[in-house]
């Protein structure tokens, strides 16, 4: 059951990192890329990074089997560092999503 999880986690995360960088390059304007663009770069390179982690586990757990339950663990905690970086991205460009609108507007 682990294995199955394992490799649609990898899946998600293989599509996901992908989708990510680029995504960044159509809801952030250059202005906020250059900014932040430290930050910028780490969060690509992470997203990439992450996409490329997604499809080695994918294909280890694919054609040699789960080695133990430690991968599923780290495979669960590999988005982490992107998410922090991007958090902190979003605040040096003073970024604001349609979703901070709708949320605030919500609590009132």
């Amino acid at each position: 059951m682990i294995e199955t999880e394992t490799l649609f986690l990898a899946l998600v995360f293989s599509v996901g990192g992908v989708l990510g960088g680029l995504n960044g390059y159509r809801i952030y304007t250059a202005a906020q890329r250059t900014r932040a663009r430290r930050l910028w770069t780490a969060y690509f390179v992470g997203s990439l990074l992450e996409s490329v982690a997604g499809i080695t586990v994918f294909v280890w757990v694919f054609t040699r089997r789960m080695p133990s339950v430690w991968l599923f663990a780290a495979l669960v905690a590999l988005p982490l560092p992107v998410i922090l970086v991007q958090w902190r991205m979003h605040r040096k460009m003073e970024f604001e999503s349609r979703l901070d609108g709708w949320l605030s507007n919500r609590a009132r």
